[in-house]
């Protein structure tokens, strides 16, 4: 109809795309598919690509959003080894979730007041958040003084990460404002953007585990997993016992726990009670300049949201 009539409509194309399993999504090692999204993710005027089918293929303004959810070792299997040197990684928040504290057998059902409360906010949002997004004049400061501190992350596998970074603020710093039902964003959207986004990074490396291109990657990431939650130090031979069938040999096993000492993974530590020693995992604390942003933002976090965060900070 858009050919026949040469009407030249100007509306995005979009898609959220739920993914509970995201490897089922994805699939395993799909470089062509990864090269897809990569592109479609930057929300161009228009993708086009004549060779999918007998057709050309034309989107106009494609706009993707993805949430999925995986294990550190299916994200290992979804991603080739050479992925951590494209621009895919630092197109995606890889956002960490720690193991369950509490176990309930059965639920509580979801409180239903809640739940219309949010459904009401989603659709006002909906009918009155329409239009282009502005920027306060305090809020450019903010933002323009965030983007020139930004130092890139530690962790080499988000090198490419920084360049994308400003992309992932302002998309949080616009959602906080679409929450205010407002189509201008201020400073308290920054700060609250980029405090979220900062707290993501910090546990980012432990979301893809040990991923990287060595054989041994996800041998070592399954040593980290199992010395995290051993509840005291690990001994060397307990640790042997835990995993001699990973390995080709004791060398092999001993050359991968020198690399996780060596790379400051792993440390040795009294076990309690005895003469012995074991390993445990060394944790990173969390960087200085988020502490006052934290408690600033304090009111925006669950009270064991706000335990973690307070011992991280207090070590």
């Amino acid at each position: 109809l858009e050919e026949q009539f040469d009407m030249d409509l100007d509306y995005p194309n979009e898609m959220t795309i739920h993914a509970l399993e995201f490897i089922d999504f994805i699939g395993q090692n799909d470089k062509d598919y990864l090269a897809l999204l990569t592109t479609l993710y930057d929300n161009l005027p228009q993708y086009a690509n004549p060779k999918m089918s007998s057709k050309s293929v034309v989107v106009r303004k494609p706009t993707i959003n993805l949430l999925g959810a995986a294990t550190p070792e299916n994200l290992n299997m979804a991603f080739p080894p050479n992925a951590m040197d494209t621009g895919t990684f630092s197109r995606i928040l890889f956002v960490y979730a720690d193991k369950v504290q509490r176990r309930m057998l059965i639920p509580d059902p979801l409180d239903k007041e809640a739940e219309k409360r949010l459904v009401d906010r989603l659709t006002t949002m909906q009918r009155e958040v329409k239009g282009a997004m502005t920027l306060s004049d305090d809020a450019k400061i903010i933002l323009d003084h965030i983007y020139q501190s930004f130092t890139d992350l530690p962790d080499p596998r988000f090198n490419h990460y920084g360049g994308r970074r400003l992309t992932h603020l302002i998309k949080l710093s616009m959602l906080y404002a679409a929450l205010r039902l407002s189509k201008e964003i201020d400073v308290e959207d920054i700060l609250l953007a980029n405090t979220t986004l900062s707290i993501a990074e910090h546990y980012m490396p432990k979301a893809l585990g040990h991923f990287g291109r060595s054989r041994q990657s996800a041998i070592a990431h399954n040593m980290l997993e199992h010395l995290a939650k051993a509840p005291t130090p690990v001994g060397v031979p307990e640790l042997y016992r835990a995993f001699m069938t990973d390995f080709t040999s004791e060398k092999e096993f001993s050359s991968v726990l020198f690399e996780l000492q060596t790379a400051q993974k792993i440390r040795l530590k009294e076990i309690p009670g005895t003469d012995k020693v074991g390993f445990v995992v060394i944790e990173r604390p969390m960087d200085e300049w988020l502490k006052p942003l934290i408690e600033q933002t304090a009111a925006y976090f669950t009270e064991a949201e706000l335990r973690d965060l307070y011992w991280r900070t207090k070590r």
